[in-house]
């Protein structure tokens, strides 16, 4: 959905409902380095996909950065479904042993 404001007067706005076809877009942010981006056309972002995203495109390029600039990645990511499916998390101890932000239980 798109809204443009009207220029005769400001004040008004349109609405414009486009349909298919979508983008997903997936990037990394560092402090002064950005991983991807990197765009994909499922509508759907399922862990499989996620995980092949990680082990095909985001995994070589944080490795490439590591050893350019001696240090290591900790990896953060948001709360997603995707994010955090079982062959994701196991992806991510894999890679990333101890040093990948997990979600933890909030005391009660």
């Amino acid at each position: 959905m798109l809204h443009l404001g009207d220029v005769q007067v400001p004040t008004e706005t349109h609405q414009y409902v486009h349909g298919s076809p979508k983008v997903n877009v997936w990037c990394g942010l560092l402090y002064d380095y950005v991983v991807g981006p990197f765009f994909f056309s499922e509508t759907c972002m399922t862990g499989n996909i996620y995980q092949d995203l990680l082990e095909i495109y985001v995994f070589p390029q944080i490795d490439d950065l590591e050893a350019v600039t001696g240090n290591s990645i900790v990896f953060m990511q948001n709360g997603a479904t995707p994010h955090f499916s079982l062959s994701v998390r196991e992806a991510l101890n894999e890679r990333f042993p101890n040093s990948w932000v997990r979600p933890i239980p909030w005391p009660a």
